[in-house]
């Protein structure tokens, strides 16, 4: 009786030994599950950051094209209205010049 009473305390010891390692497993899965939990959410918010980011940037990039267009459009009437100056100046210049001219006969 005494050998089947060693015997059997044995097999619980081993038993209780497996289940011992059994739930050290099972806790070293559920922390790196964990983590990985953690990193997938990390993950995600950086994504997302990522992707406010570069909206940002095509907002910018969206300011910066209508301020050029409106940047060439000012420069073309600039353009515009300094090739009318000359010519109202030269037309202003031969007007002076004639002008001077008939004094000098007069």
């Amino acid at each position: 009786m005494q050998s089947v009473t060693e015997s059997t305390a044995g097999a619980i010891q081993s038993v209780t030994n497996v289940i011992r390692r059994m739930s050290n497993i099972a806790s070293a899965i559920s922390a790196s599950v964990e983590k990985q939990d953690m990193a997938a959410h990390k993950i995600a918010h950086n994504m997302r950051e990522a992707a406010h980011g570069a909206q940002n940037v095509s907002t910018h990039i969206l300011d910066v094209t209508h301020a050029a267009a409106e940047t060439k459009k000012a420069a073309a009437e600039t353009w515009s209205a300094a090739r009318a100056l000359g010519e109202q100046s030269g037309a202003l210049g031969q007007r002076v010049s004639n002008f001077i001219a008939r004094v000098r006969t007069a």
